[in-house]
């Protein structure tokens, strides 16, 4: 399993590499907004956005019994969650 990032661009015409990024681990999930791809890897999330380069580590996680996920949701929609005292 490759332990890397490729952004491509594609058209009618030609398919270019925009990006090449070595991660520390294999990808399980990927989203894309934009310019940004929130990367689900076995033990850690991250965000890269292809246009600054700027990587931005979210947060581990357990990998015991753990599936990483990426789903994209709409901004107003995390206005709609409420903090849960445990």
């Amino acid at each position: 399993m490759k332990k890397k990032l490729e952004v491509h661009n594609a058209n009618e015409t030609k398919f270019t590499m925009v990006v090449d990024v070595p991660l520390s681990e294999p990808v399980s999930s990927v989203g894309v907004d934009g310019h940004f791809v929130c990367v689900a890897m076995s033990s850690r999330y991250k965000i890269y956005n292809f246009k600054t380069k700027v990587v931005q580590e979210l947060f581990d996680f357990p990998t015991e019994r753990f599936v990483p996920i990426v789903r994209r949701i709409q901004q107003a929609s995390c206005t709609r969650f409420k903090k849960i005292s445990v």
